[in-house]
């Protein structure tokens, strides 16, 4: 068993890309201040607007739960996620999350997600699914729905694992060497790292003999999900992510060759591949060197 039946730790990383209208920072600040074992890295990629100021401000706020990261340049979301994760693999927390800056799942899930981790050790993955049962509160567009139902089959047509919701921004990871793998090499995909994800972790598994992909991702239904508005999304973004699982497609179900010869490498040197500071990104809160964080006021 990789856990004891204890709380475990965990990251959570926080893209951010121009969200300084929808980055809450109260809400941000009082539950990292009221939830132990939990630490927030807000990534800021690139933004051109006050997303730095306002990731700040939640430092500020919550002292040494919060750490922010700077992109210098904009890399996209995949890219930001991963700077972030791996920064976050290079300290001693048992899980991993990401999580979307605008909170259309709320914070409070992510203490649901650490009890998959802590109770079933061969989960790898926990995986936010926006069902629409009873009991749950799924604000999504019709529209948006049922064009996200089309992808997620496609995406489990293109990289051979099902996944009822292949993009719900709320997913959290086990820490150790396959998470390490799957985010030594930069993501082919800027849009659908996610998918690609899922294949990485279905190839590892597959050569390293380990679990089938099934038995270590857990698919959870999110008790609440809001449509917030001012998103960027487009259709057009639906049409470059066709483009996206096609090639992932060829990578990792026609020609894998490749993808497994350099997962395999990363898996056997692992240790020294995720050491390595990225230059696309500084430091610019490193809440592992602050010593009193700084609560809330009444």
């Amino acid at each position: 068993m990789k856990f004891p039946f204890k709380p475990v730790t965990c990251a959570v990383v926080v893209p951010c890309f121009n969200e300084a209208d929808r980055l809450n920072v109260d809400v941000f600040a009082e539950f990292v201040c009221d939830t132990d074992d939990i630490e927030l890295i807000f990534v800021d990629d690139g933004s051109t607007d006050a997303t730095l100021q306002s990731a700040q401000a939640v430092s500020e706020r919550a002292g040494s739960s919060v750490s922010v990261l700077r992109m210098d340049v904009n890399c996209g979301k995949a890219e930001a996620v991963r700077q972030g994760m791996r920064w976050a693999a290079q300290r001693d927390f048992s899980a991993i999350a990401f999580w979307d800056a605008d909170l259309a799942t709320p914070l409070g899930t992510i203490s649901a997600f650490l009890d998959v981790l802590t109770k079933h050790s061969n989960v790898e993955v926990v995986w936010g699914t926006r069902l629409p049962l009873m009991g749950h509160t799924i604000d999504r567009d019709a529209i948006r729905r049922q064009t996200g139902k089309l992808f997620s089959a496609s995406s489990a047509a293109a990289v051979g694992v099902g996944i009822r919701d292949a993009l719900c921004g709320a997913k959290m990871f086990r820490t150790g060497v396959m998470l390490d793998t799957i985010l030594a090499r930069p993501f082919s995909s800027r849009w659908i790292f996610d998918v690609e994800i899922l294949a990485r972790l279905d190839v590892l598994l597959k050569s390293t003999g380990g679990l089938p992909v099934q038995k270590t991702l857990y698919e959870f239904p999110v008790d609440a999900w809001y449509e917030i508005p001012g998103s960027r999304l487009r259709m057009t973004d639906f049409l470059r992510a066709t483009v996206e699982l096609t090639d992932l497609c060829l990578r990792y179900r026609v020609f894998p060759g490749k993808v497994k010869e350099r997962l395999m490498l990363d898996h056997q040197e692992f240790g020294n591949v995720i050491q390595e500071q990225s230059p696309n990104y500084r430091v610019v809160v490193d809440a592992s060197e602050l010593v009193e964080p700084l609560r809330r006021t009444a």
